[in-house]
């Protein structure tokens, strides 16, 4: 209903119509301008986080959500499978018939206990699971399959269908997973298929509607090398280290995360066309000759890249590990293992799988993989160092604010992850809420309505301003 009265009241405005309830949801959100359209949203609290035990239960968590002014999304305590049975078929009814967009269920233990037992991944609570429904689905005809190569070589079919609308969004291409469905399916050209917006976002391929009766063509050689490819059980890889597809990739990942800033992705293949950059350590025997046979670079930006390499060689370590592409080492993987004692290259270098182990958040398997990935890039790191790689450890350092919990709220001039980190940096605490452990409430304002600076004053925890924080430091 709120969404009919936004799209009239943007027409009224001469904005663009909106056409999709999630999209526009995000881009209400994100704007500086045209603020007043957030009145047509609605927000409902599944989440409370305290420093103090004041409930046991998810079932007591949303009780005081309400109690305090918060809508929360409709709840049941279920206590056997046919309890759940009714619970989805009245959430599948709702799905069709129900006055706002639903996707599934979410299924949580009622004990708190049990949360703090089981954790969390660094992708998701072990706690919880998201029931996803089927979402909307539509005909199409498929156009062509294209196949992409990714940065470990493995070749990806995409197919590009005759344009159609799901879910208010025009979708025009459709994963189709892996060659092992391309093969069991006999996908080509001319075929209808049926295909999903799942969670009205990704669109894929369910099932084959009308076989068109041509030929099923697959890769022989790998569209981005040309060179012969290996099949894998479900997968079609390329094994070619030189390939240009996985070189771009594996490369452009190093550039992004290291921080070389002006050296794009298209840059980046001009000087994989030109020979020049073959492999990430390339990037450091590049001359300012090298640069300027570029098209576009002329001698002050070709300084200025150079400069960019020269600088990202002074790194941290948990920067320079999340950049190398690590099987499993995305930032706060790699944040864990040198957080654990295992802070220089020579430590990295002897890591052993049971160091990962006890690591949290490593398990066997992908303590394991994130090993053998690690191994692999030996050779890389030696050329690197050889380079002039120099590596640091943010040290926690003894501070004035050691130690102390800071919760953030209200107007303020920097990005709050900017504040976050600048306590964590200097050995204090981010806290998310207030307590009576809380040591300081840091916001701008000077009076505000929020709960968290009602309960500061309540409490008589000190409210300072970000200049008074800094002026700690």
């Amino acid at each position: 209903e709120q969404f009919l009265k936004l799209s009239e009241y943007m027409i009224e405005q001469k904005l663009e119509k909106p056409n999709s309830l999630r999209n526009i949801v995000a881009g209400i959100l994100g704007r500086k301008e045209n603020i007043e359209l957030a009145k047509f949203l609605d927000f409902q609290a599944f989440e409370l986080i305290s420093d103090e035990e004041i409930f046991q239960t998810e079932k007591g968590k949303f009780d005081i959500l309400k109690s305090i002014g918060f809508k929360t999304p409709e709840f049941r305590l279920v206590k056997n499978k046919k309890d759940i049975q009714e619970e989805l078929d009245s959430a599948l009814d709702f799905m069709s018939a129900g006055n706002y967009l639903i996707d599934g269920l979410v299924f949580t233990y009622n004990d708190i206990k049990k949360h703090e037992e089981l954790g969390e991944t660094a992708h998701h609570p072990r706690y919880k699971m998201a029931y996803k429904f089927q979402g909307e689905t539509k005909d199409s005809e498929i156009q062509t399959i294209s196949w992409q190569v990714s940065r470990n070589g493995i070749l990806t079919p995409v197919a590009n269908i005759r344009p159609v609308e799901i879910s208010g969004a025009k979708v025009s291409r459709v994963t189709l997973h892996n060659y092992g469905v391309v093969k069991a399916n006999e996908l080509k050209t001319g075929d209808t298929i049926k295909i999903v917006r799942s969670g009205e976002v990704i669109p894929k391929f369910l099932e084959v509607v009308r076989d068109s009766g041509g030929k099923v063509e697959y890769p022989t050689k790998c569209p981005s090398c040309e060179k012969d490819i290996d099949e894998v059980d479900i997968r079609l890889i390329c094994t070619n280290p030189i390939c240009p597809a996985q070189v771009k990739d594996t490369i452009l990942n190093f550039i992004q995360k290291i921080g070389i800033e002006d050296l794009s992705s298209k840059r980046l293949e001009e000087l994989i066309k030109a020979d020049l950059v073959l492999t990430i350590d390339d990037l450091y025997r590049l001359t300012k000759e090298d640069l300027m046979k570029l098209d576009k670079i002329k001698d002050k930006l070709a300084s200025k890249l150079i400069d960019s390499i020269n600088k990202s060689m002074d790194v941290d370590l948990i920067t320079f590990l999340s950049a190398l592409g690590i099987s499993g080492g995305a930032y706060n993987k790699c944040e864990k293992v040198v957080d654990a004692g295992v802070n220089t290259i020579e430590k990295i270098k002897e890591l052993t799988v049971e160091q990962l182990i006890n690591i949290d958040s490593f398990a066997e398997k992908s303590a394991a993989d994130f090993l053998l990935s690690l191994k692999s890039k030996r050779k890389l790191i030696d050329k690197l160092i050889k380079e002039g790689f120099h590596f640091t450890v943010k040290e926690k350092k003894d501070s004035s604010i050691s130690g102390k919990k800071f919760c953030i709220t209200g107007t303020l001039t920097m990005k709050r992850s900017d504040l976050q980190k600048m306590i964590k940096d200097n050995s204090g605490i981010a806290v998310s809420s207030i307590s009576k452990e809380t040591d300081f409430l840091i916001t701008n304002d000077t009076q505000s309505s929020s709960s968290k600076f009602k309960k500061a004053q309540e409490l008589d925890i000190p409210i300072i301003n970000e200049e008074k924080f800094l002026e700690m430091l």
